[in-house]
Parts: structure tokens; sequence; C-alpha cells
């Protein structure tokens, strides 16, 4: 079953005129370049010196630019700005002035011709005119590199080959091309060919290797590198593949090893889908242009098992001025270890970010710094996240009016201070302190007043790097203690269900704090005056604040709280999948189900193999921000977060024991309501394969096709039965994501193996809800075993789920993808052992009525050699699962061995409802061709005895059944 590619510069300099462009170059351009054949390059050929503009824009031409371009030149020619040009001659010993003559037409274009600043580029073509060209090279002096000078001359490459200021041109200014190789043959680190090669030859003249020319048409060549950047399972991944020369368009495919689970190759190059399984990917790509010329690269792609995420707060820990600093930037997912980098905006002066993700120094200006972290893990997988860090210098935040005191009471305030470098060491700047009030080196301040009055004074806070700063307090000391005043609260807006807190204050000592009104779920410590909570209403609140001392109760103060509702987008029921990992599920993957109220609370139930988890809690809540749930239970840390606007759910289960890891989880929230929001567009009775993506094992495999079928409800709603292609019954329940999502968590084998893995039944663009198609992939694992089938076990095996809308009800017989009545039909029997016996078991030719009926040759004879049976159920009080389905038995033969064989299956609709892409391509029975795949199915069959065996204890394979018409 297949379903499935010098020039050796002498020292010596030459002079223009002073009207012209000066130019170092070298004793003999003939020496300096040569066609691909290795011959000298033809007597008149053109040398040019200038830059590439893209006229619409006035911006210099990227290399990608000038290299679409270069199979023409003419065009390319209308983008050059040229400064100065020269022929090849015979040689110049010694150099001649004019070597390099500056343009004589100016270019007139835009403000004229623009030099300064620009990269430069030499332009060599093998004739007299660009018309007559057939082979060029393009190459420049990276500008940016500031270090490497192969020459060995006194000026830096970044000055060379570039105009250092703007002057009227043609006019005194130096372009220095000298010494563009070192003797090696290799261009020199600070050179690149744009068009070129090098180095195909070598000068007669130098006897050291030159650039060769290119021809314009060059052979095609895959140009994208062979890692790939990476991915994360059940994240969206895209990444366009390149190809360059050869005749474009280009078509894809990939001949060899295998793309990650979920992932596919358009013909168009994009790698594109959602991975469902984590590993390294190895898998052979062809790009054929139009010539027909194919060129293959080999590719890499490594899946992490959960999203790459970085993890720390935005707003990173306040530094303070001169004080060192040092923070770890942290990461969750991806594949370790990890590069950090900075993206973008500016880290404070005195600091830097190392590779391993440490942010540390000095710096010695005060001031909020933005700036963008990149995070690329070991597999090309990346992330980004803004930060801000604010540098401040020592500040005394401590309010100038201090506390009021009261006679003969005890008097106590602490004073506080950031920035700079804790601890703070406090002192008297100015002025004089009250009698008997002592201030500590601490900052706390404490007395029992004896004389009334006020007093001001200046305090001094020193950090431990010797930095100051000062602040002038004020004292009152009163002599009766009055009725304490509630400060008026500016109460911060609250969310039902999300955790609250405020603090209330008031003057004058209070010893009691009472608060009516507040929202259900919020309480008042009436000793502090600390609200906390969780609202359990929405609604604006007018709540009565009152405090009291000795002298008695304030006066009441009335503030507005408002508490916004739980968002109805993360209320309801959500389906998830889990993703396989060893240390967290033991590799079977699992299944979420997850219940939210308006309140914020939950209920979590995670099925991982023979474990169920029930959890509860409360969601941590925050206004505008995704709610989330962090939970830990034994050895599983549970970490969720729920999409305000996508309806889905992200996160991950993480075994916190010693050497566990993550996996990651994806789901989905019940949307579709039959009355409001009905799933009417995928609304309808499907039937889907499940089939082997590869037969790569070191034990067999099931060859059979598994199969399904499953009916979405207007609510949504969603039922899946079928059998995997050993036997075993496939069942679930659940309902559909917003987007088609489809969940299914099958345990086998006594809990020991699973069926898992996340599919989607997809719109197609264009076409009615009949096209509806459902796809995916699934990841098969079955243990060791004492059975005849299988008992070596298998996987994780990857499986690729295809199928396709049916009827719009299962009790509706007339399914769309039926076999036609008027045409004969073929049976087939392929693999698990069936082609080792002497019965061939295949029908070639059999009818079908539109009652359901079907007509086989006559059992024995040969047209039906197995004496095989087909009954295909007619009903339209059917069963769930049953319209669509297929059944039947056929015999072998061997000698005294007698084999009766049962098989099963079902009519599915491939994506285009034609013969599928891993058809057999060697078939070369022009006639097979025309037929189509109509059904799929499996046989269990047990093998001719060997040794020791019996017909009773030898192996029992699975094979394939297929219905063609």
């Amino acid at each position: 079953m297949k379903f499935w590619t010098f020039l050796l510069i002498v020292a010596a300099s030459l002079a223009s005129s002073v009207r012209a462009a000066t130019i170092n170059w070298s004793a003999s351009i003939n020496h300096g370049f040569s066609l691909e054949n290795g011959s000298e390059l033809p007597t008149g050929s053109m040398v040019r010196l200038g830059w590439f503009r893209d006229p619409s824009t006035g911006l210099q031409m990227t290399d990608t630019e000038i290299q679409n371009l270069k199979t023409t030149p003419v065009l390319l020619n209308d983008y050059f700005v040229e400064a100065g040009r020269s022929t090849i001659g015979s040689g110049f010993t010694p150099a001649l002035p004019g070597h390099f003559a500056a343009v004589t037409t100016l270019d007139s274009s835009g403000s004229g011709p623009s030099f300064a600043g620009k990269q430069m580029y030499l332009w060599v073509l093998d004739a007299s005119t660009v018309v007559a060209a057939t082979q060029q090279a393009i190459l420049y002096w990276n500008t940016a590199d500031t270090t490497t000078n192969p020459d060995a001359t006194s000026d830096k490459p970044g000055v060379r080959w570039r105009f250092p200021v703007q002057v009227s041109f043609p006019g005194t200014t130096t372009i220095d091309v000298t010494d563009l190789t070192v003797g090696t043959g290799f261009l020199a680190s600070g050179a690149r060919l744009v068009v070129g090669s090098y180095s195909n030859s070598t000068s007669s003249a130098t006897n050291m290797a030159n650039f060769s020319l290119a021809a314009l048409e060059q052979p095609l060549d895959v140009s994208t590198p062979s890692a790939l950047v990476g991915g994360s399972v059940g994240e969206t991944y895209f990444k366009s593949l390149e190809a360059i020369e050869g005749k474009p368009v280009y078509e894809w495919t990939v001949i060899g090893g295998t793309l990650p689970d979920g992932l596919s190759l358009s013909s168009a190059g994009v790698i594109s889908g959602r991975p469902t399984f984590a590993g390294i990917f190895n898998f052979i790509v062809q790009a054929a242009d139009k010539t027909p010329t194919a060129v293959s690269k080999s590719f890499t792609i490594v899946i992490a098992k959960i999203p790459l995420a970085i993890t720390n707060s935005s707003q990173l820990p306040d530094a303070g001025q001169h004080a060192p600093y040092a923070l770890n930037f942290t990461a969750n997912g991806g594949t370790a270890p990890y590069t950090w980098t900075v993206a973008s905006g500016s880290l404070p002066a005195g600091m830097s970010l190392s590779n391993s993700g440490v942010l540390s120094g000095t710096s010695a200006v005060t001031g909020v710094a933005e700036f963008t972290v990149k995070c690329t893990d070991e597999g090309g997988l990346e992330t980004t996240q803004d930060f801000t860090l604010n540098v401040h210098g020592v500040t005394i935040v401590s309010s100038a009016n201090l506390n009021t005191g009261f006679l003969n009471l005890p008097y106590l305030q602490m004073l506080d201070a950031v920035g700079g470098k804790a601890p703070y060491t406090w002192t008297l700047s100015a002025g004089a302190l009250p009698d008997g009030l002592n201030l500590s080196s601490t900052g706390i301040l404490s007395f029992t007043p004896t004389v009334m009055g006020s007093t001001s004074f200046t305090l001094q806070a020193r950090d431990d790097l010797g930095y100051t700063t000062t602040k002038e307090f004020t004292l009152n000391v009163l002599g009766t203690l009055t009725k304490p005043g509630v400060t008026a609260p500016t109460f911060p807006p609250a969310i039902v269900g999300g955790v609250y807190s405020y603090q209330l204050s008031a003057s004058n000592n209070p010893t009691k704090y009472s608060a009516k009104g507040l929202p259900s779920g919020l309480t008042l410590n009436t000793k502090t005056g600390l609200i906390t909570g969780r609202p359990k209403v929405s609604g604006v609140f007018a709540v009565q604040l009152t405090s009291t001392n000795a002298a008695g109760v304030s006066p009441v103060r009335t503030a507005g709280l408002q508490v916004s509702a739980l968002p109805t987008g993360v209320v309801g029921t959500y389906l998830g999948f889990i993703a396989h990992d060893v240390s967290v599920n033991g590799n079977l993957g699992g299944r979420l189900d997850l219940a939210t109220t308006s309140l914020g609370a939950y209920t979590l139930k995670l099925t991982q193999g023979a474990k169920v988890t029930t959890l509860k809690g409360q969601m941590d809540v925050e206004l505008d921000t995704n709610p989330k749930i962090n939970i830990t239970s034994g050895l599983n840390k549970v970490a969720l977060e729920l999409g305000l606007s996508n309806d889905l759910l992200t996160g991950s289960v993480t075994n916190i024991g010693v050497g566990g890891s993550s996996a990651s989880v994806g789901g989905w929230r019940r949307v579709w309501k039959t009355a409001t929001n009905p799933a009417s567009t995928r609304h309808g009775y499907y039937s889907m394969g499940i089939d082997p993506t590869t037969f790569t094992s070191p034990n067999p495999i099931p060859m059979g096709t598994g199969y399904a079928s499953g009916v979405v409800g207007l609510d949504g709603g969603l039922k899946l039965t079928g059998r995997t292609a050993d036997g075993n019954t496939i069942t679930t329940a659940g309902f559909i994501g917003p987007n088609g999502e489809v969940l299914v968590y099958q345990i086998l084998y006594s809990k020991l193996g699973s069926l898992a893995g996340r599919l989607a039944i997809n719109l197609e663009a264009g076409k009615g809800y009949e096209e509806n198609v459902i796809e995916g992939t699934l990841t098969w694992i079955k243990p060791q075993t004492i059975t005849r089938t299988y008992p070596k076990g298998f996987g994780p095996l990857p499986m690729v789920v295809y199928g396709k809308y049916l009827a719009a009800s299962y009790t509706f017989w007339n399914l769309t993808g039926m076999p036609d009545p008027s045409k004969t039909a073929k049976l087939n029997f392929a693999d698990g052992g069936v082609e080792l016996s002497g019965t061939v078991p295949d029908v070639e030719s059999f009818t079908f009525t539109d009652a359901g009926k079907v007509v086989m040759p006559l059992a024995g004879s040969i047209e039906n050699p197995g004496r095989a049976t087909l009954v295909i159920p007619f009903s339209s009080k059917a069963t769930f699962g049953l319209n669509g389905s297929f059944k039947g038995t056929f015999r072998l033969v061997d000698g005294s061995l007698i084999r009766n064989v049962t098989y099963q299956g079902m009519f599915i609709r491939t994506k285009d409802d034609k013969d599928k892409d891993d058809e057999d391509e060697d078939d070369e029975d022009d006639e097979d061709k025309n037929f189509k795949y109509k059904a799929f199915g499996y046989f269990l069959l047990p093998q001719i005895p060997k040794g020791t065996e019996k017909t009773t204890t030898s192996p029992i394979l699975s094979g394939q059944v297929t219905i063609t018409q």
C-alpha cells in the first residue's frame, strides 16, 4: 500500500584627474577577472563602479533584488548609478592615469548621483556593451565590516568602497578597492559576490585565483538553509522554501524522509500546518523549474513539545543608579539550551545581555529603558517580548507631612526610600528633631510626645554606595486626640472572580474601620483597613466607609467601586488535547475537560491513560487579560490560559519531578448552540480513513486502514465510532471547536496504549458544506502484549486521517460518494501476508444496486476464487455508524490449511475525490488507473504457521481492503 548546488591585487595605486573619482586599483584589471572556462576576459569588456537604486523608491536595492534582475542586464542597467568605468585591455605597466574614468553622463533621475554612504558595487561584464553581455559578476565590499583588513592598509574596511562625504560630482574623493583577495583563492572576509563565482580559474599573469564571471542563466539551486526554523506542537507553522536561478516558477515536492506530523508542503514551497508530535524530523525536498530541471536538498525541522515563551514579567525589577544589577531571563518550552539577544531598542547604558540570558551591569544614568529581547531555542524556534526597565537614583518617597502625633500617646513611623543600592542609612541633615524624637539608622521615627507644636527638619538617606538624597519633613503634635477622617479612596476597577486588594487609610490614628455596601465576595479587615477577596457580582457599588479612634467615629466617606462581569467568552465548557510526553502521560497523550462559571470557578478533568484527575479552583482573573489557571496536583503542574477573543485554550501540563518535562495543551470552548449559533456549516455525517504515514518501524505494524464515522450536530456536539486497523473500537464524544477542531482520544490495550490527536473539519473555499474535509494526524501507540496480534507493540506511530462529508444524517441512506450502480466495482486485498497465499481473494468485478444489494461472482469461480462475500448495510433506521460501512468474508486455501477471514471498513471520500496521492506509482495497468478509491478497511489474517507454530498460535497481521470503481 503506498498512500503517499582571483584576483591577486598587487600593491599599486592609480589616480585619475582631479575632476574624477580616484580609484586605487591593481596593475592589471585583465588579470582580475576571467570567464567560467578559465580564459581571460576579452579586450574591451566593461568594468563599472557604482550602486543600484530602485527608481520607483529611490532606495538602494538589496542583494536579493539584484539577484532577481541579473538575468536581464539591460533592465539591471536602468537601476545602476555609475561612479566610474574602465575596460579590459592588455594590462597596464606601470599604472596609467584614467584607468577608471568618471562617468560623463550624470544620472538625471531623482536628485542626480548620490554616493555618500552608499554600498558601492563593482559590475564586470564580458562585452563592451550591456546588451551584448552573456556573463557577469557583481561584487562589493561589506561596509559594515570594521575589523577585517586583508591588505594591511591603515584605513578600515568600513570606509572602503564608499564615498565618505557627499560632494558635487565629479569631484575629488577616493574609492579604495585594493586587494579583494588575500591570495588564497577565496574572497576576503569583507567582500561578497552577489552575482558570479570564485574561483574557477587562475590568472596566467599572477598564478593566483581570479574572480570568474557567471553565465546569466545559472542552474537551479535551493537557497533555503538546511536547518529550518523550529516549531512546537499545536502551534501554527509557516515556512516558505526558496530557490534561485533556473527558470521559475518552481514546483516543490517531498521525495524522502518525513515531514513533522501535521505539516505539509505545498507545490509552491510552503511548509505549513500545526505539528502534532515533537521530535527532530529529517526529509528531502525537490524543487523543479520550467526547464524542467530538478534539484533536491535535505532539511531538518525540530518540533518542540510546547511553544517557546519568555516567562519574565514585561516590567522588570527596578535598577538603581550606580548600583550593580543582575537578572536572569527565563523561558519555557521549545528545545533548550536557549540563546538570548536584544532584538530592538536599547538597554540602559552600562548594561549588557549575555547569550545565556543574564542582564547585568551598572548604569550611571537614570531613566526608563524600553527594549525587546529575543529568545532562540536550539531548534531555531524564536520568540520575543517587550521589556521596560526603570533606573532611578535614591529617592525618598515618604510624605513630607508626617503622621500627626498626640500628647502622651506613643508615636511610630517608618520612612521609605527607593533607588540606588539598599540598604539605606538615615541621618538628620538640617534642623532639629522634637524633644525626645528618635531617628534610627534604618529610618524609624519613634517617641512619646510631651510638648505640642509643629517642627520641621531635613533628613538624609544614604545608599550602600554612598549616594545621598535629602527631604524636608514636618511633624505636628496635637494636645487632644481628634476623630479620624477616612482618606478618600480611589478604588481600582474589579472583575468578578478576580483577586482584589485595597488598603484604606485615615488620619488621626484610627483603631477600627468599617465598610458598608461592599460587593459580595469582598471583606474588610476592620483593624487594618485592608479590603480583600474575589467579587461574586458585577455592578457599581456605593461603599460607605468610616474609621474610629478613642475620640469617636469619622464622618461617612462614600466611594464608588465598579465590578465588571467575567467575559462570557471564557465561561462554559472546554475540550482539549494534552500532547504525548513520556514523563507526563507515558507518551499516551491525554484529554482535558474544563468547565468554568461566571464567578471564575472551574472544574478540570485530566484523562491521561489510566490516570484520571479532577481538580477544582478559581481562575486567575484580571481586567482585559486572558484568564489563567495554575494549579499543582501531585507531580503535575497545570498552567492554562483562556483566550478572550478566540474561544481557544492553551497551556501545558508539567511533571515537576526529577527529570520531568512538559506536554503542551491545546483546546477550545463550546460556542455552538442550535437556536442562536448553529454549527450549520459543519453539521452532518462524515467518514474517515486512518493510515500510517510511514512504514519504517523496528517491529511489524498494521497495514490495514482504520476507519471511523462521525456526526456533528447543530449544537456542535460530536460523536465518533470506528475501528483501528487491528480491530479495536474507537469511540469519542465531545464537541467541535470554533474552527472545526476535533479531538480523538481513545485509550487502548488495557489503558496502556492509545490512539490520540487533533483533527479538523475544514471548509473548502468556494464550495458548499457537502465538500467539507476532515483531516489531520493521530498518534497510535501499542505496548508489548501477550497476544497474537502485534505482540511486540509499535509506536509512537503517526497516522494520517482523511475523509469528507457523507450526508446530513447517519440515518440517510443515499450517501455522497457511494458506488455508481451503473458501473462495476473492484474488491482488493493487500498486505497482512495475503500475498503469501496460493489463493488470490480479489474480486475484479461486482455490481451494486440502489437498494444496497451486492451481486458477487459465484463463490469459488475463477472470478471469485476466495469465495469473497460483501455486505453493504442498507437502512433508513440504521444505528449510528452503520450506513456507509461494509463488511464481508473471504477464504484462503493453502494445502490442508483453510483460513476463513473477515474484513470490514467504510466508504470514504478522499479530499479531491480522486486516486489517493500515495497510490502505487509503479502500477502499469492502465485500466486500473481509471478506477478511483471508494472505500477502505482492514482484515486480520492468521499467518501460515512456521517452525513450531500452529494454526492457533501463528501471528495475526492486519492487511488492507479497498473498493474501487
